[in-house]
C-alpha cells in the first residue's frame, strides 16, 4: 500500500475540500493506495467528521500559512511561520511514512518545501485562479503570483480542475500540467423531477462575485410573470452581507420567493426536491455544484464564467448566460417554469454527459494514473528545483529577519509598540466567530499598561473594516482602540497600542471586541487559553454559544 498525503489548506468542508475528501473516497477503493487526511486547526470540524465518519485516516497539522495572506504588514511573520511549519509538516508526513503528497490549492507553499526536504513526490492540485479584485489592495498581486510560480516550481505534477484554469497556469509550466475534471459520487435514491416543482436552488458562499445580487434581481423581474415559483439560497457568509441580502428581500417585497437556507451537507435532499440549479457566479474555475445537478438529472443554468461552459452543453443540459445580466437569467428560469419537461429532458441528457466526463469512476483511473506516474518518473530532487528550493528558503529568511517583530500603530497612537513574546500554541484553541461584541475578563500581569496583544486566527482574504477594543475596568471605560483588519497579524500578535494606563496590575479588567468587517470574510475569531476554561463554558463553547466574560482569552500585557 502506497501511503498518500492529502494536504489540505482549511478544515472547513467547502469546495476545495469537499474535492480532496473524494479524493481520499476514490484512493480509500483503489486497494492500492491508503490516504492520510492532513487538516489544519481551526474554528470548522467538518473536513475532519466527515472523514472520521468513513474511517479516513486524519493527522491535525498547525493552522496553515498561505502566501496569498501576506502583505507588506505581515509578511515577515508569514516568512516566519511558513519556514517553522514547512519542518513540522516534514516531519508529521515522515512520521507517517507517506510516499507521495497531494497539496490541495495553490494558497500555500509549505507542502512542497516539505516534498523537497524529504525527497518525496508532489502533485499540486489547483482548484482555480485567485483574481486580483477579489483581493484588498494590501495583497500585492506580484509577490503572490511569484509563490505561484514557486508552487508550480516545486510540485513534481501540477492537476488543474479545468481546462480553463490550465491554460492560466500552463504559462509557468516546469512540470507537467494536466486537466482533470472535478467528479462527484453518483448519488442514492434520485427521484425523477417533478413537473409540478417551481424551486430553484443556488449554491453558493455569499460573496457579491458569486452573482448572488444578480439572482436576486432576476428573481424581482422573475416575479412579473411568475408569482408561484421559490428560491432556495444555500450557503453562508459574514453578517454583513447576509444583512445585505435579507433586505434586498424584503425591500423588494421576495420574502414569499427567496429564503436563506444556510449550510447543508444533504446535497441529494436538495437536488431531489428541485426544478433546476442556478449558477451565476462571475467567476467559476470549475463549477461543482452543476455536476452534482447533473448527477441527480437536474438541469442547470450558469453564467459563462470559466469552468461552467466546459460543463454546461448549452440548450442541451441547460443554459449558458451572460455574466451578470439578471434580465437574461429571469427568462430562462421563466422558460423552465412554463416548460417543466424540458427542464426534465435537459435534466436526463445531463444525467449522461456526468456518466460519461464526472462520474467517480473516470476519476479514479485518471487520478490513479497521475499517482502513479509521478511516483515512477521521480528520481529524488533535481538541480533545477534543488536551485528554486534553496532561493525560496532564503528569500524567506530574509523576509522574517527583515522585522523580526511587525510592527503596528494603533489609530489613536503615534508611536509603534513591539512584542516578541512567545505564543504557547499547544495551550490555545479558537473561539467561536465574532459577529457581534464579545467581552473576555482578563487579569493584568502588568503594573502600568500602554498596549494589548491579542491573536487572530480566521480568514482575511479580501477582508476590510475595523477591529474595535474597548478596556474597561469596573464597567468604566478606560481606553478605546480601533486597527483597520488589514493590519492584523495572521495567527501572532496584533498589538492594540494606547495612552499609558497606570496602577492596573494585579487587577481584573474587561477587554470587549466588536468587530466591524466586509462581506469578503467569511470568519474572524481570536485565540483564547484553554488553561483558563471552566467546564461550563467547554459545555456551551461546544454546544455553540460561548459564554461572554470568562477568563479564556489569550493575551499579551504591554507595559
Amino acid at each position: 500500500m502506497i501511503n498518500v498525503a492529502l494536504v489540505s489548506h482549511s478544515p472547513a468542508l467547502t469546495g476545495a475540500e469537499r474535492m480532496l475528501f473524494n479524493l481520499a473516497m476514490l484512493l480509500k477503493s483503489s486497494n492500492r493506495h491508503r490516504p492520510v487526511m492532513f487538516i489544519p486547526v481551526g474554528p470548522s470540524k467538518d473536513l475532519e467528521t466527515i472523514c472520521n465518519d468513513y474511517k479516513i485516516k486524519t493527522v491535525n497539522l498547525p493552522e496553515y500559512v498561505q502566501y496569498i495572506s501576506a502583505t507588506e504588514y505581515n509578511s515577515s511573520q508569514n516568512a516566519k511561520k511558513t519556514l517553522e511549519l514547512y519542518g513540522e509538516l516534514a516531519r508529521i508526513l515522515k512520521k507517517n511514512d507517506i510516499s507521495l503528497v497531494v497539496n490541495n490549492t495553490a494558497t500555500s507553499i509549505i507542502s512542497a518545501l516539505a516534498g523537497v526536504q524529504l525527497q518525496i513526490p508532489v502533485v499540486g492540485w489547483i482548484h482555480g485562479i485567485l483574481d486580483s479584485y477579489m483581493l484588498a489592495p494590501e495583497f500585492d498581486p506580484e509577490r503572490r503570483l511569484f509563490f505561484d510560480r514557486m508552487f508550480i516550481a516545486l510540485s513534481d505534477s501540477i492537476i488543474c480542475c479545468s481546462d480553463w484554469t490550465t491554460s492560466h497556469y500552463r504559462q509557468y509550466n516546469l512540470s507537467p500540467v494536466t486537466t482533470l475534471h472535478n467528479w462527484t459520487t453518483e448519488p442514492n435514491l434520485v427521484k425523477e423531477l417533478d413537473s409540478q416543482c417551481k424551486t430553484f436552488i443556488c449554491l453558493n458562499t455569499f460573496d457579491k462575485y458569486k452573482g448572488i445580487f444578480t439572482l436576486l434581481e432576476a428573481a424581482t423581474l422573475l416575479r412579473r410573470k411568475h408569482e408561484n415559483f421559490t428560491v432556495l439560497l444555500y450557503g453562508d457568509g459574514s453578517m454583513s452581507i447576509k444583512k445585505e441580502i435579507n433586505d434586498f428581500i424584503v425591500q423588494n417585497g421576495l420574502r414569499n420567493h427567496i429564503k436563506m437556507m444556510g449550510r447543508t451537507n444533504d446535497i441529494t435532499a436538495i437536488f431531489n426536491n428541485c426544478l433546476c440549479l442556478v449558477q451565476p457566479s462571475y467567476v467559476e474555475s470549475f463549477g461543482m455544484t452543476i455536476i452534482e445537478a447533473m448527477a441527480h438529472s437536474r438541469p442547470s443554468i450558469a453564467a459563462r464564467s470559466g469552468g461552467p461552459k466546459e460543463i454546461v452543453l448549452d440548450n442541451e443540459t441547460g443554459f449558458l448566460i451572460q455574466r451578470n445580466n439578471p434580465e437574461e437569467l429571469a427568462d430562462k428560469m421563466a422558460y423552465f417554469l412554463d416548460y417543466p419537461e424540458k427542464a426534465k429532458e435537459y435534466g436526463i441528457h445531463g444525467y449522461r454527459v456526468y456518466e460519461e466526463k464526472f462520474s467517480s469512476q473516470r476519476a479514479l483511473r485518471e487520478f490513479t494514473n497521475v499517482i502513479d506516474e509521478t511516483l515512477e518518473r521521480y528520481a529524488g530532487v533535481k538541480l533545477e528545483k534543488q536551485l528554486h528550493y534553496d532561493s525560496l528558503i532564503r528569500i524567506l529568511e530574509a523576509e522574517a529577519d527583515s522585522r523580526a517583530i511587525e510592527t503596528f500603530t494603533a489609530v489613536n497612537k503615534s508611536c509603534i509598540i513591539r512584542s516578541d513574546k512567545h505564543i504557547e500554541y499547544e495551550l490555545l484553541c479558537y473561539s467561536k466567530e465574532i459577529s457581534q461584541s464579545r467581552k473576555y475578563n482578563i487579569f493584568c500581569e502588568v503594573k502600568q499598561m500602554s498596549g494589548l496583544g491579542i491573536i487572530f486566527a480566521s480568514d482575511f482574504i479580501g477582508c476590510s473594516g475595523t477591529v474595535q477594543m474597548n478596556l474597561y475596568a469596573n464597567a468604566r471605560l478606560l481606553r478605546h482602540v480601533a486597527i483597520p483588519i488589514e493590519l492584523i497579524v495572521y495567527q501572532e500578535w496584533t498589538i492594540f497600542g494606547f495612552q499609558t494606563v497606570y496602577n492596573c496590575g494585579g487587577k481584573l479588567l474587561t477587554v470587549e471586541l466588536d468587530l466591524k468587517y466586509s462581506h469578503k470574510s467569511h470568519y474572524i475569531g481570536v485565540l483564547e487559553d484553554t488553561r483558563n476554561r471552566p467546564f461550563i463554558y467547554k459545555v456551551f463553547n461546544r454546544l455553540g454559544f460561548p459564554l461572554k466574560g470568562t477568563d479564556a482569552l489569550y493575551v499579551n500585557c504591554i507595559e
